[in-house]
């Protein structure tokens, strides 16, 4: 326990050089471009049918099925985990900011299929109730994900600019890597569990 207390010690400790901040900064934004993408849902039907026909087609390919309608909890989980995974490596791309557009592109997203869901005559109720049972947990993970991405492109911008007064990067990767094991990973792990075998029905309740 004190190992553990000891690692979440260090995780606020980022927190303090500057993570706090991008993981502000991000939550404000996804929530914010929700709500963008269900503005350009409704103004742009035609948007809608084509981002969801994409969803369908991704999902379908992604194979997580372990038997007719029946989703594995381990395959969602590991799709979880390397979409956060990526979201954090698109961080060691300097100037850009790669990992900004993978949070415009998730939030947006939520909020157009919440158009679709109520074109097709359910209510934003239930499109609540199969997002927000497993959402508690996945959309905080894809966030601090989001928020590491953003503070790594920061950290290796500033090293390109020959910044004085820097941690030593290799802290920093460390840092990123105990955020991504003692946070990211344990919300994806109860998310998917949630997902398989929770979420349906309860959204099944809202039909």
């Amino acid at each position: 326990m004190n190992q553990l207390r000891l690692q979440y010690e260090q995780i606020h400790s980022l927190g303090t050089q500057g993570f706090f901040y991008e993981l502000r900064r991000s939550a404000a934004a996804f929530l914010i471009l929700i709500l963008g993408g269900y503005v350009i849902g409704t103004l742009s039907p035609s948007i809608t049918q084509q981002v969801t026909a994409f969803l369908t087609g991704y999902y379908g390919s992604l194979e997580l099925e372990v038997d007719e309608g029946s989703v594995s909890a381990l395959m969602l989980f590991g799709h979880n985990f390397r979409a956060c995974l990526m979201a954090v490596f698109y961080g060691i791309v300097p100037y850009l900011s790669l990992t900004a557009l993978a949070l415009g592109m998730n939030a947006l997203l939520l909020g157009i299929l919440a158009v679709y869901i109520q074109s097709n005559g359910y209510s934003l109720v239930y499109y609540l109730a199969g997002i927000l049972p497993h959402g508690i947990f996945e959309i905080p993970a894809l966030v601090l994900a989001f928020a590491l991405g953003l503070y790594l492109c920061k950290q290796v911008t500033a090293r390109f600019r020959h910044k004085e007064g820097l941690p030593p990067f290799s802290l920093c990767l460390v840092q990123i890597a105990r955020v991504f094991a003692f946070l990211i990973v344990p919300l994806l792990a109860v998310s998917a569990v949630i997902e398989v075998y929770l979420t349906p029905l309860i959204a099944k309740a809202f039909l």
